[in-house]
């Protein structure tokens, strides 16, 4: 990647697409691939007519409400399973 980023596609002249991605400039950094790679991604569909929406500086999935929601709902049924299964076992008396 420090030479810049590599396109085919098979029986099509891509010479246009590799002057486009020859201007997506390559980031540096712990997060550069993903992050140059997804630009390029970008640029290609906005070029075939198919314009992605931005994604914010971080995509991380912790800063959706929906992951810790899942994951504590998780939890929850984890420990009423517990309670459950131990609340059963008391009622039913000693095994014999």
């Amino acid at each position: 990647m420090p030479s810049g980023l590599g396109f085919a596609h098979y029986k099509q002249k891509i010479a246009a697409d590799e002057a486009v991605l020859a201007k997506v400039p390559v980031a540096g950094g712990r997060d550069g691939l993903a992050v140059t790679a997804t630009n390029a991604v970008r640029v290609l569909a906005a070029r075939a007519g198919h314009p992605l929406g931005t994604v914010g500086a971080s995509g991380s999935p912790w800063k959706s409400p929906v992951v810790p929601a899942a994951i504590g709902l998780a939890i929850l049924a984890g420990l009423a399973g517990v309670l459950f299964w131990r609340r059963r076992g008391q009622a039913a008396g000693p095994r014999r």
